[in-house]
């Protein structure tokens, strides 16, 4: 193969992939959109506990250490990293009373969420978190 062609289908292949992961970041993005508009965010209480870069999976999508979570008396506030900023996605601010059926899983918890399965850390999850 010469020289020409193997540059083109690396370019070929590399406009490919990047339209597929700018694909899979807008609709992982429009998940935290949907979620942002159910729960809108509210101010955070004071003497909340918050983790930057903690690992959340909602439904299909892996959030891997990409939302800030704050955890204060009532709500569980989640902050999407730069990334999916840019991609549209919002905060949002769940009250824990809606965090419903937690369990442990082998790397952190499990919750549902209105019909929607929220995995997570422990330390924000769990009903036995602490409360501020």
């Amino acid at each position: 193969m010469s020289p020409t062609a193997l540059t083109i289908l690396i370019l070929v292949f590399f406009c490919v992939d990047a339209i597929v992961v700018y694909a899979l970041f807008s609709l992982a993005a429009g998940e935290l959109r949907t979620l942002a508009a159910r729960f809108p965010p509210v101010p955070v209480k004071p003497g909340a506990e918050r983790r930057s870069f903690q690992s959340f999976r909602l439904d299909l999508f892996n959030f891997g250490w990409s939302i800030h979570a704050t955890l204060d008396a009532t709500h569980l506030h989640l902050q999407p990293a730069w990334l999916f900023r840019r991609f549209g996605a919002g905060a949002c601010s769940i009250p824990r009373e809606q965090l419903k059926a937690a369990r442990r899983t082998l790397t952190g918890a499990k919750v549902e969420l209105r019909g929607t399965t929220l995995h997570g850390p422990r330390w924000c999850l769990l009903a036995d978190a602490p409360r501020s």
